[in-house]
């Protein structure tokens, strides 16, 4: 239900499940960062688990042209790197890099 949640951008429905105490699923922060659902990305993020992130949430943003992502990723301390130009889909994303200094 999370994951659907994720992939609509539908942040009410996570709060809701939330409230209710539906578990988790492992896969609701990928679909966030996937969809481009910064609102669900920082509801998942603030609740789920530890309130951490992996570094690799970074690469898929990227991976998947999601600038704002990106941006909210580094906003609450994941670090942009060289090495994310590798994966970086699109035009947009390596311009976004770079004007940012990386």
């Amino acid at each position: 239900a999370y994951v659907a949640a994720a992939e609509r951008d539908d942040v009410v429905s996570m709060k809701y499940l939330h409230q209710r105490g539906c578990p988790w699923h492992e896969k609701t922060i990928s679909t966030a960062i996937m969809r481009g659902s910064v609102r669900c990305l920082h509801y998942a993020y603030a609740y789920m688990r530890d309130g951490t992130l992996p570094l690799e949430c970074m690469k898929k943003a990227a991976e998947a042209g999601q600038i704002p992502v990106m941006q909210f990723l580094h906003k609450i301390g994941i670090p942009y790197d060289k090495l994310i130009y590798t994966t970086a889909a699109n035009l947009a994303v390596v311009k976004h890099l770079r004007g940012i200094g990386c």
